[in-house]
C-alpha cells in the first residue's frame, strides 16, 4: 500500500509540472535569420545555429526557420538589409516572415591597415537579435578575428563565433520569458497631449567630426518651432520643449570598428520642471549607439513645453545623426 501512494503521488506531481510547464514548451519559438548582404547566410554560421539550438533544447522550445524563406519573406516586405530600424519595421519583417524572434546577420572582410601592421585583415560577422511582437533589438555581438590573409582571419572569427553561439539562443529565451511576463502586467503612462506633438529635434552627427553645439542648438530650435507652426499652431499660445544642456553622446568604438553609420531616434517624456522622464529608443542601431544616446539623453535639461503661459508635459522626438569618421582604417570592405 504505502509503494502504491508513492507510485500515486510522484503520477500526481508530474501532472503538475506538466500542466505548469511554460507556453514555450509547448509551441515553439519561431526564429529566423537575414543575411543583411543581399546572399544567403555563410554556410558555416546557419551550421552553427542549427547545432547550438539542437544540442541545448532538449525541450524543443525553439525551432530555426528556413533560411531561403525567411530571406524571401523579408525582401517581400520591403526590407533592404539595414542594421538600423524602426520598431515598427522589426515588427514588419517579423511578421512577413511569420517567427517570433530574428536575428540580422552581417559577416565581412575587410582589408586594414595601421601603424603596426601596414596590411591586414578583420573577418568580423555583426549580430542583432530583434523582437517580432516589440520591435526592439534585444541583443548585439560582434565576432572578429585578424590575420595576415583573409582566409586565416575567417577561420579564427568562426572559431569564436562558435563558442558564443549558445549565447543567443539563451537571449531568445530570456527575452521570450520577459515579454510573457511583461504581458501580465499593464502601467499606465500619463496622459501626452498630442496637439503639441510631435516635436524633432535633430542632431546632426554627435560623433567627433561635427561642429559646435550652439549651431545645433539654433538650428533645433528653429526645427523645433516651425514643427508647432506647421500643425496650425503659434508660438504665443504653444512653446516647444527646448534643450539648454545637452551632453553629446560618444560615438563608441565598437560603432568605430564596425563603420557604423547610423540614426538612432528616441522618443522623450519632457516634465513641466524640463526634467526627463519616458525615454524610449524608436529606431535602435546597435553597437552601444543607443546606449549612448539614452544616457547622453538623461542628462540633458529642457525648458519645458509651455501652453497659454503653463509647464505642460510634452513628448519630444531626438534623432541622432551618427556618420562614421573621416580617419576609418577600413580600405575595402566585402561580403563573406
Amino acid at each position: 500500500m504505502i509503494h502504491i501512494r508513492i507510485i500515486s503521488i510522484i503520477f500526481a506531481l508530474g501532472i503538475v509540472v506538466c500542466l505548469n510547464l511554460p507556453c514555450q514548451a509547448q509551441t515553439p519559438l519561431r526564429v529566423a535569420l537575414l543575411s543583411v548582404n543581399d546572399q544567403r547566410i555563410a554556410p558555416e554560421i546557419e551550421q552553427s545555429f542549427k547545432r547550438s539550438f539542437e544540442a541545448h533544447d532538449m525541450l524543443s522550445r525553439l525551432t530555426l526557420l528556413d533560411a531561403e524563406l525567411a530571406h524571401a519573406a523579408s525582401r517581400g516586405a520591403g526590407y533592404a538589409g539595414s542594421l538600423n530600424l524602426t520598431l515598427y519595421q522589426g515588427r514588419d519583417i517579423g511578421a512577413s516572415i511569420g517567427c517570433d524572434f530574428f536575428f540580422l546577420i552581417k559577416s565581412e572582410t575587410s582589408r586594414r591597415s595601421s601603424f603596426a601592421t601596414p596590411v591586414y585583415y578583420e573577418a568580423a560577422t555583426s549580430v542583432m537579435l530583434v523582437s517580432t511582437r516589440t520591435g526592439k533589438l534585444v541583443m548585439w555581438n560582434r565576432v572578429a578575428a585578424e590575420s595576415e590573409n583573409a582566409s586565416d582571419a575567417g577561420r579564427l572569427m568562426f572559431d569564436k563565433f562558435n563558442r558564443a553561439v549558445w549565447t543567443y539562443r539563451v537571449a531568445v529565451l530570456r527575452r521570450a520569458e520577459d515579454e510573457s511576463r511583461a504581458r501580465q502586467v499593464f502601467i499606465a503612462e500619463p496622459s501626452v497631449t498630442t496637439s503639441e506633438m510631435p516635436v524633432v529635434i535633430d542632431e546632426d552627427s554627435p560623433s567627433p567630426d561635427t561642429g559646435n553645439d550652439t549651431d545645433k542648438k539654433d538650428a533645433s530650435e528653429k526645427l523645433a518651432g516651425d514643427k508647432v507652426k506647421g500643425e496650425g499652431l503659434t508660438k504665443q499660445s504653444v512653446r516647444p520643449p527646448q534643450p539648454y544642456r545637452r551632453p553629446r553622446p560618444a560615438y563608441t568604438e565598437s560603432a568605430r570598428d564596425a563603420g557604423v553609420e547610423a540614426t538612432i531616434d528616441v522618443e522623450v517624456d519632457v516634465l513641466p520642471d524640463g526634467t526627463v522622464g519616458r525615454v524610449e529608443v524608436v529606431r535602435w542601431g546597435g553597437f552601444g549607439l543607443d546606449e549612448a544616446v539614452t544616457d547622453s539623453i538623461k542628462q540633458t535639461y529642457f525648458r519645458p513645453a509651455m501652453r497659454d503661459g503653463a509647464a505642460v508635459l510634452s513628448r519630444v522626438l531626438l534623432r541622432y545623426n551618427f556618420r562614421r569618421p573621416a580617419n576609418a582604417t577600413s580600405h575595402a570592405t566585402t561580403p563573406n
